[in-house]
């Protein structure tokens, strides 16, 4: 639970609480102190660390006593955090400043807001936010300051930006200095999902598009004067090997800007410490991980990720700076997922996947917890774990099993419908919809429904936004029936590595 723990089996009042900040301790480290005496001594590292160094006493105060011990804790990365950086709706005003103080409760550290559909952060780059917008921002960094979260401004010019043309470089700084003038500090430059690409004009300056990049990259550092640190995400923030794009950027891009990299694939199956070691050799620095996860703005886009993150070396930090997820559009549906990686990023090396799930279950489904768990599993199945199909229960067919499967995940969706929090209950409706209707569909293959009476069922089904991991039942009647409109299958992703701990 901590890095240190030396509990007593003595409880004692807390009469003195004194506070000492020591910058000797690990970035957003703590220790706490209870002695005998009931006098308590907290130091910190920083502000962050004097708040969760107060929830840890709390946590271990019990009928307003505490125990006699000594605990030290600290995170496995210096920055922990997420990004907004899906395609689709970005978020509501409102959904981002209720991110903050989950957060600061995930002892998470930072955001990055990055919409790709945000069209004044990609699209429209060159244009200011108009003062409405403006002005949320501003009331959005003030939110993640008053939460002690790092706000970082991220933009993405790079899919026409002039690297040949002055007046670029001067539209793009003065754009980041006006966020500047709001408060923000910490900026990121993304250059993702680009042709890597120069003019002819430019290419007499560049001799390829990572000098160019990197010549960007450096101007904004040397005339903003960001903030520690300046993240950059090159063209090239995959693969577990060198690319002479990385080899540019060893030459050329300053030693003072952090590099995002995801993996060696854009959603990556697992992340090995060799891997780490490797990427930490190509860009000449420690890197910092951009996690595709639980984004699913990928085939198949009809999946929505509950499963906790896996496949992730228990010593990443010893290679990384730093480690972000990148959410997905489902605001709701994320805080499942993302606590797992929050517990990741605090504890790589003590993390436990199946724990660290059944806390975010028991935290988020309250009330309702059986219920959760029923379809926290139904939905588990993401690119790092992916549980055996049902398909073998049919092909026997194995109609206890399945019986049994479809009554208790049709009473889990009831009891969510009624219990489950409003705004999940509200987001996820597609997808429990989809689901319920399987199961009444199964009840009727079950009670020897007819095909044309299965065969009304694919149209609610195939126009589902959202479905689920296992859809074995519905591939088994298409290849029972010969339907005039067969059930949409989803295709897996191709798994390149598969990973168990």
């Amino acid at each position: 639970m901590y890095k240190e723990f030396y509990p007593l089996n003595q409880f004692v009042a807390i009469k003195k609480r004194r506070y000492r900040k020591d910058g000797a301790l690990p970035p957003d480290g703590f220790t706490v102190e209870v002695k005998s005496s009931g006098e308590c001594l907290i130091t910190y590292q920083s502000v962050r660390a004097k708040s969760y160094a107060r929830a840890a006493l709390k946590s271990q105060t019990i009928g307003g006593k505490a125990p006699v011990m000594r605990l030290k804790d600290y995170p496995s990365f210096p920055l922990r955090g997420v990004v907004e950086g899906f395609y689709g709706k970005p978020y509501t005003h409102e959904q981002r400043a209720a991110l903050m103080p989950l957060l600061k409760k995930l002892k998470m550290n930072a955001y990055i807001y990055a919409p790709k559909d945000d069209e004044y952060h990609r699209a429209r780059w060159r244009e200011d936010y108009p003062q409405a917008e403006a002005e949320k921002l501003k009331e959005l960094f003030e939110s993640a300051k008053k939460n002690e979260i790092d706000f970082f401004f991220a933009i993405s010019p790079g899919n026409d930006f002039d690297f040949a043309n002055g007046r670029d470089y001067e539209i793009l700084l003065q754009k980041l200095k006006k966020v500047k003038a709001m408060g923000v500090t910490k900026f990121a430059l993304l250059m993702d999902d680009i042709e890597p690409k120069l003019s002819e004009e430019a290419k007499k300056s560049f001799s390829s598009p990572a000098a160019a990049h990197a010549y960007l990259a450096n101007y904004l550092l040397e005339n903003l004067c960001p903030a520690s640190p300046f993240l950059f995400c090159p063209t090239d923030y995959m693969q577990n090997f060198d690319t002479p794009y990385r080899e540019e950027l060893r030459k050329t891009l300053d030693k003072k800007i952090e590099v995002f990299w995801t993996g060696y694939n854009t959603v990556a199956e697992a992340i090995t410490e060799e891997d780490g070691e490797t990427v930490t050799r190509a860009f000449d620095r420690k890197p910092v991980l951009w996690d595709n996860y639980p984004v699913n703005d990928f085939n198949p886009k009809r999946r929505v990720y509950f499963g906790a993150i896996a496949g992730r070396g228990r010593k990443l930090h010893e290679s990384h700076i730093g480690y972000i997820a990148n959410l997905s559009e489902l605001y709701e549906c994320n805080k499942i997922p993302l606590a797992t990686m929050a517990d990741y990023a605090w504890d790589c090396e003590g993390y436990d996947a199946e724990q660290s799930l059944e806390s975010a279950v028991r935290e988020y489904f309250k009330g309702c917890v059986n219920a959760g768990r029923v379809f926290v599993k139904e939905n588990a199945a993401n690119i790092m774990r992916a549980p055996l199909r049902r398909t073998k229960l049919f092909e026997t067919p194995n109609f206890k099993a399945l019986n049994r499967h479809y009554l208790r995940v049709y009473a889990a969706l009831i009891t969510l419908q009624e219990k489950a929090p409003e705004a999940f209950r509200e987001e996820a409706k597609e997808l429990i919809g989809f689901m319920k209707t399987e199961c009444e569909l199964y009840f009727r293959y079950q009670g020897g429904g007819k095909k044309e009476t299965m065969q009304a069922y694919a149209e609610p089904l195939n126009g589902s936004r959202y479905a689920p991991y296992d859809l074995s039942f519905l591939k088994h009647l298409n290849e029972t029936y010969s339907f005039e409109t067969p059930f949409t299958v989803d295709e897996d992703r191709v798994i390149y590595r598969n990973w168990e701990k």
